[in-house]
């Protein structure tokens, strides 16, 4: 199958490094920026172009890998009659392609991509969503390239997937961003929490997260959360965070 990626962020990168290594082809790079659309072709040796007016139409499936708010105004410029035509989106339903393309789907991939890390999908479910059964079938094919799990998922299902994705991964890293303002305002390394982190990720590998939840909040501690709080008076936003998740364990362990 030759493929056409639409976006030139982390999500068309990596996904396309992924193709190219299970050996597909990529025929066309279509981006607004010329500097980024050049330099993604160039890695992976392909054309590009910024008018989606010139967009190769030899191209079984067209990856459309923007941001959420462009998808939209992407699908509206796309004139694709037969070609597959499939978003990357957690949480944009397949009813934003409405009836314009005869074949169209979902291909999104369960993991957290981020500017000049590698990332290997083998080990990320890939979620698949088509609006017919040949879609689905070319869709399937091509993420068990890529990916060891393929799911197949609806657009309801995948949103509240892509809202539990925002707890785990966004919001905790947003969790260690504050450890790490907290600790470098002290003069302490950020370096001491890491084995902490990695046996925290690996106690949840085999067991249910609810189930190994540890410190004061869910051991009614209240010496030491209200000694916390106290501490964390100069920092107004993370004492909030402080006692909205100390409430919401409690609240769960009820």
């Amino acid at each position: 199958m030759k493929i056409v990626i639409i976006g030139t962020g982390n999500v068309a990168e990596q996904m396309g490094i992924a193709f190219l290594k299970a050996k597909y082809e990529i025929i066309q790079v279509v981006g607004r920026n010329t500097i980024h659309s050049k330099a993604l072709a160039e890695k992976l040796q392909t054309d590009f172009t910024t008018n989606l007016q010139k967009i190769n139409r030899e191209g079984e499936i067209y990856i459309v890998a923007v941001t959420d708010a462009a998808i939209t105004k992407i699908l509206k410029e796309l004139n694709l009659k037969e070609q597959l035509v499939v978003h990357t989106s957690g949480s944009v339903s397949i009813t934003v392609f409405g009836k314009k393309f005869l074949n169209h789907g979902v291909f999104y991939p369960v993991q957290t991509i981020s500017k000049n890390s590698s990332v290997n999908f083998r080990t990320a479910p890939i979620c698949i969503e088509a609006n017919n059964n040949s879609s689905q079938k070319k869709l399937v094919q091509l993420a068990k390239s890529i990916s060891n799990e393929i799911v197949l998922i609806n657009s309801e299902q995948r949103s509240v997937l892509h809202l539990a994705a925002v707890f785990v991964n966004n919001f905790t890293n947003h969790l260690f961003t504050v450890g790490e303002h907290i600790l470098k305002k002290n003069n302490l390394s950020y370096n001491l929490l890491k084995p902490l982190i990695n046996e925290t990720i690996n106690k949840v590998e085999n067991q249910n997260p609810s189930e190994v939840q540890t410190g004061p909040a869910v051991r009614g501690d209240n010496l030491i959360i209200e000694r916390h709080l106290k501490m964390l008076k100069k920092y107004p936003a993370y004492k909030k965070i402080y006692k909205d998740i100390t409430e919401s364990i409690q609240q769960i362990k009820k």
